[in-house]
C-alpha cells in the first residue's frame, strides 16, 4: 500500500468522519461486501474494536481480538480462520463506529458488549485452529475435527451478530 495514501487517510480521519465502501467477505456476517462503514480517529483501542488499518495486503477493516504490549494488536476478520500479521498503533487509520452508512451504530453499549464477546470467540477460534494445525497429521481427520470445533465456538458468535444485525 502506498504510504502517502495511508497517511492522507489517517489525516482525513482526524478531521472528519470517513465513509469507506467495503469489498471482500472477511468481516461477514456483520459487514458485507459493498456496505459502507464510517471511520473516525482512533484513540484508546481495545479488543472488540473494528479498525481500518494498513495491512500487508493494503487497507483492511478487521477486528482487534487481542491487545499486545507496546501498542500492538492481534487482528482478524470475523469470517477468517487465521489472524493477520500483528499491527502496531501506527498502522491504524481509524476505528469503525457505524456500518450500513451509519444505520447501525456499533459504538453503543449493546454493540460494545457484543464486539467484546465476538473478539473473545474469535480469539478462541484462532486458538482452536492453531491447536488442530499443530496436532493434525491427517487431512481428513483434521477437517472433521476442525469443522466440529469451529462450529461449536462460532455458534454463539453468529447468534450475537444475527440478533444485533436486526436492529
Amino acid at each position: 500500500m502506498n504510504k502517502d495514501i495511508s497517511s492522507m487517510l489517517k489525516q482525513f480521519v482526524r478531521e472528519k468522519k470517513l465513509p469507506i465502501k467495503i469489498s471482500g467477505e472477511s468481516m461477514q456476517p456483520l459487514i458485507r461486501s459493498g456496505e459502507k462503514v464510517i471511520i473516525v480517529s482512533a484513540n484508546a483501542l481495545k479488543p472488540g474494536d473494528i479498525i481500518c488499518a494498513k495491512g500487508s495486503c493494503g487497507i483492511m477493516v478487521h477486528r482487534i481480538i487481542r491487545r499486545l504490549k507496546n501498542q500492538r494488536f492481534l487482528v482478524k476478520g470475523d469470517n477468517n480462520f487465521i489472524g493477520d500479521p500483528i499491527l502496531s498503533n501506527k498502522d491504524v487509520i481509524g476505528k469503525v463506529i457505524a456500518i450500513r452508512s451509519g444505520k447501525i451504530r456499533i459504538n453503543t453499549m449493546p454493540w460494545r458488549f457484543a464486539n467484546r464477546m465476538i473478539a473473545l470467540f474469535s480469539y478462541l477460534q484462532l486458538a482452536v485452529y492453531a491447536g488442530f494445525m499443530a496436532k493434525s497429521s491427517s487431512g481428513d481427520k483434521f477437517s472433521k475435527q476442525f469443522k466440529n470445533a469451529v462450529v461449536m465456538i462460532s455458534n454463539p458468535f453468529l447468534f450475537i451478530v444475527h440478533i444485533l444485525h436486526k436492529q
